[in-house]
Formats: structure tokens, sequence, C-alpha cells
């Protein structure tokens, strides 16, 4: 139909691209967005108060008594054959999907406890706006093992990894989080969890104990891994393991064999989650490290979002 139309009869305004707003002008055949690389089938034409989406457009100009708003229309952006629409309906079609942020990292106060003999949060207050100065300016020590954080390969291996070595897509992307069945003190074995392990597909797994519900409050009996889980994880391709706990071993433990097993099946380790408000099931997880060169962890501000 296109190739028998009267082109000097159709008008063609210049589209304007959806991710950045540039005007492409001349740009009608291009593949992308010459300014941000989005490709053309995100693009967007306003003519007389209507929306068309695709890769090539006419205007509102007739061909007899045929409106030509939109010809020779690519596919939409859900992936529909292509269309016009009003106003409206296209910028309600188009605004971002928000999706619900679930926080795992617990609140980071004075009273946070860590581990026995290790370095407590404390905050130094240099100046104050409510003093007369211009800013409010602090200074903080504490431990790099506070809540949630990533452990670096340094921390259970002798010249392995630092925090900033370690590979940070591992903390970014889809995982799994699983429930397990299993008393304090004790350590999660592949028959404790709720989810089996032909289940899980990811490359991420988090798992919820239960034994230490207050990190205001510390409890020496919470639950750690079996360094056979670890092994049965990483057989299926797991990169990285969390845990709502301060540490994937025991607190007696003095060899640390599931640190050590993390270590030869090189798996990255988070601990300190917040878990119990989290339903079993697929999330994309947020928890990046800071690149603090040398450290051996450092904390981290860990969430999700639900895949489905």
């Amino acid at each position: 139909m296109t190739s028998s139309l009267d082109q000097s009869r159709v008008e063609l305004p210049d589209p304007i691209c959806a991710a950045c707003g540039h005007a492409l002008k001349g740009a009608r055949t291009s593949a992308v967005c010459p300014e941000c690389g989005r490709p053309l089938v995100d693009v967007l034409i306003r003519e007389k108060g209507r929306i068309a989406i695709g890769r090539r457009y006419a205007s509102a100009a007739r061909v007899g008594s045929l409106p030509l708003l939109a010809i020779a229309l690519g596919p939409s952006a859900d992936g529909k054959p292509g269309h016009a629409r009003d106003d409206e309906s296209i910028c309600k079609s188009r605004r971002p999907m928000t999706h619900t942020l679930i926080d795992i990292t617990p609140r980071i106060t004075p009273n946070m406890q860590v581990w026995p003999g290790d370095t407590a949060l404390s905050r130094e207050v240099l100046c104050t706006i409510e003093s007369g100065a211009s800013i409010t300016l602090s200074a903080l020590r504490a431990t790099v093992h506070l809540g949630a954080h990533a452990d670096g390969a340094n921390h259970y291996g002798a010249r392995a990894a630092s925090i900033d070595a370690m590979p940070l897509e591992r903390y970014i992307g889809a995982c799994h989080v699983v429930r397990a069945n299993v008393a304090r003190s004790a350590r999660v074995r592949a028959v404790d969890l709720n989810t089996p392990l032909e289940a899980l597909h990811h490359p991420r797994v988090l798992i919820y104990t239960g034994t230490f519900p207050d990190f205001e409050n510390w409890s020496s009996d919470f639950a750690a891994l079996d360094p056979a889980l670890v092994d049965q994880l990483a057989d299926r391709g797991v990169t990285l393991i969390g845990i709502d706990t301060p540490s994937v071993d025991t607190q007696e433990s003095k060899d640390l064999p599931a640190h050590q097993r993390f270590l030869a099946r090189d798996v990255s380790i988070l601990e300190g989650l917040r878990l119990a408000h989290v339903a079993a099931g697929e999330y994309e997880l947020i928890a990046l490290p800071l690149p603090l060169v040398g450290f051996d962890a450092s904390p981290v501000r860990a969430i999700l979002r639900p895949l489905h």
C-alpha cells in the first residue's frame, strides 16, 4: 500500500526520540537514535494531538478521503503492530514501570551489635548548622563488617581478592530468596531448604534462617551454612550466597569450613541481611559494595525488587 502512495501528498514530520527527546530530523530510516542509541521503535511523533509509535511515519495528510495519521509503522513499544493512540493513553503506557523496593538492610544505629571484639559504630560530629556552622559534618568509625555487608575473599583467604577487586556483577541481578528450617547453632543443609535445589536457576541465593532476629541484641547461637551446601549451590552455577546471620560459619568455629568452600569455589558472600519480611521467591538483588581498596569487606545497602 505505501509504495503506491503519492509521497508528495504525504508530509513526514520529524520524529522525537522517546528516550532523550532528540529531534530525529532526517533520520526516519535510521535504525537507532543518533543521540542516545535507542531503537527507533521507541520514538514518538505528535501530530494534531495524536501520537504514533514506529519506525516510519506520515502525518495526518489525506489521500482522497483517507486520513494518513500513521503509515508503514513498525512494531510499537508494547510489541503490537504500529498504531496511533491519543496523548493520554500513550503517556500512560510509556510511564516508567514501578516496582516495590524491599529493603533488606538492617538500620545502622549506635545500638547495632557487631561481632564480639570488633569495632562498633560511632559518629563524631565535627560541626552542625544548629551550632552556627554553614554545614553539618560528621566522621564515622566502625568495622567494615557492619550490618548487611559483602566479604572480600581476603577476609578468609591469604592473598585473595580484597572487596574492591570482587566481581561487581555478582552483587546485582536475579536471585532466589529461600527459607530454611534449621535449629539454632546448626548448619543449613540442602534438605533444610523449603525450595529444592533443582528449582534454583539464578546465580544468587539468599537464605533466611530466622536465627538472628534482632541486630541490636547479639545472639551467639545463630545458624550457619553446611560446607556441602556451598558446593551444591556452586555446582548449580551460584556465584553469590547471602544469609540473615552475621556469618556463614558458626560463632564458635575456628577453622571456618564454610568460608573455605566459598574460597575454593570462588563464590561471594553477603552476610547480615534482613529477610524476615521477604517471601520466598525470585527477585532482583541490588547490594553493591564500596570500592574500599585493600579492605576485607564493605557495608552494602541491599534491596530487592520482585521479578514477577
